[in-house]
């Protein structure tokens, strides 16, 4: 069974309790240090911990999505609007890091994933395990993960929203392919370009969004919209954002800190440097 159930993961979730016995510290490193068959089982301080670590990086994860949502809006000028399509990429990617955690289901690295050996409360075991997968690039094999799994959780999700669990056009690496090309290639990037301007219209979005973009955007704000409204039904509230200022809930972060910022206004010596003059 790759994911818990919402009832085994509003009881997963509800449970978490800020432990003292470690300091923060990186879930990415964490996971690293695991070896296949590595386990965690309910009861023990060693799945307590691992509980809260995996909680945490659920909430810094949709924390990052959010912000790459915003940012990506900042990008939608032609000359920008590649890196746009990238940010929208991440922001995507991190909602559906943060919907598979909060389901028990892990990407580590080296094709080894975490996912749940025993579902029921009160004897949840999660477990380290190698993934069979065709994808060896990391961000394939995390989507070739994502779209595999993500299926059982389909009966829980919108109907309105689901197109946003299933591979574009049928490519569980789309996303990544895309954005590839984008960022890698210059020619593709400047053909993008062109493409934004001959369509874009402002207070149109994402309507008047060129290609590849449009369809990015589309699942970018599905995912994100899937992980939160998740991340509110299973209450995920930890202290992984506490050392951020203003202190207080995850909402009144996000408020202050990317949606009441405005872009920083660009030095005048910038402006008028020979370099990009």
């Amino acid at each position: 069974m790759p994911l818990l159930s919402v009832p085994e993961a509003t009881y997963y979730c509800g449970r978490y309790r800020k432990r003292r016995s470690r300091p923060h510290s990186s879930f990415r490193q964490f996971g690293r240090s695991l070896r296949v068959g590595d386990s965690f089982a309910e009861g023990t301080p060693r799945f307590d911990e691992f509980r809260v670590d995996a909680l945490r990086e659920v909430e810094r994860l949709l924390f990052s999505a959010v912000s790459n949502y915003r940012r990506s809006h900042d990008l939608l000028i032609a000359s920008a609007s590649p890196w746009s399509h990238v940010t929208m990429y991440y922001s995507s990617f991190f909602a559906a890091s943060a919907l598979l955690g909060m389901f028990g289901n892990w990407n580590i690295g080296r094709h080894a994933i975490i996912d749940v050996l025993v579902s029921s409360p009160g004897t949840q075991r999660l477990v380290v395990r190698r993934y069979t997968s065709s994808y060896s690039g990391p961000h394939e094999f995390f989507w070739d993960v994502f779209y595999a799994n993500i299926a059982a959780l389909a009966p829980d999700i919108n109907p309105g929203l689901r197109f946003a669990i299933s591979p574009v056009s049928g490519s569980v690496t789309w996303q990544s392919d895309t954005r590839n090309d984008i960022n890698y290639d210059s020619h593709m990037a400047s053909r993008s370009m062109g493409s934004f301007q001959g369509s874009f219209i402002r207070g149109r979005i994402p309507s008047t969004l060129p290609g590849t973009l449009n369809t990015q955007f589309r699942v970018m704000e599905g995912v994100l919209q899937i992980a939160i409204s998740f991340a509110k039904k299973l209450k995920i509230r930890t202290d992984g954002l506490d050392h951020l200022l203003p202190a207080g809930r995850r909402s009144t972060k996000i408020r202050q800190l990317i949606f009441a910022p405005s872009v920083p206004a660009l030095p005048a010596s910038l402006k008028k440097s020979a370099v990009i003059g």
